[in-house]
């Protein structure tokens, strides 16, 4: 898995489990956690069906991306349990923006509903932020569960993260066919 890691990650910093090092750094170990974390809450909560949140919700996230982003860039730097939240956050609003975009890609223009999002569910997805902090400090008490099932986590978060990008590509292909499409009809 260590081989495989490194495809997807420079392999520095990693957090160490059972004594090993992880396969992945702690930023990209928060990216791949975050997005399996916020794809269990989608199917969970049945959010994956809705479109993408409001703006107060998506001026949050933003806010979580420049704070990623200036982790990323070392302008702020607290440590393992800060750039673990670094990745969280950014897998987070990835998988939401992702998954959100290409529903409402697909739902555009169409005769399906645009499913809303409710009050509670727009708290629930303002909280997540909050939520991945807990999870990232709280990662040293329990970050030595093992080696296996964090390793497991980062690349069920692998997978999950180009399952989404894939959904944003067929959702973006589709919508520029139907563009192409009707420009292309001879008008009657």
């Amino acid at each position: 898995m260590t081989d495989l890691g490194a495809y997807v990650c420079g392999q520095q910093r990693c957090f160490v489990a059972d004594g090993v090092p992880l396969p992945v750094c702690q930023r990209c170990l928060g990216l791949y956690s975050g997005a399996a974390l916020t794809w269990g809450g989608l199917l969970l909560g049945g959010a994956w069906r809705r479109t993408l949140p409001l703006r107060p919700v998506v001026a949050l996230q933003a806010a979580a991306l420049v704070a990623a982003l200036l982790g990323g860039l070392h302008a702020i730097d607290g440590g393992p349990a800060w750039r673990l939240l670094c990745g969280l956050w950014t897998g987070h609003v990835i998988v939401v923006w992702l998954v959100g975009g290409a529903r409402q890609l697909s739902v555009a223009g169409g005769t399906y509903p645009m499913p809303e999002w409710s009050r509670r569910a727009s708290i629930v997805l303002a909280a997540a932020p909050g939520a991945l902090a807990v999870v990232a400090w709280g990662f040293a008490a329990w970050g030595r569960v093992g080696w296996y099932l964090w390793a497991g986590i980062a690349l069920l978060g692998v997978l999950l993260l180009a399952f989404s990008g894939a959904l944003a590509l067929v959702a973006i292909g589709r919508s520029l066919w139907q563009w192409v499409r009707l420009r292309l009809r001879p008008n009657a």
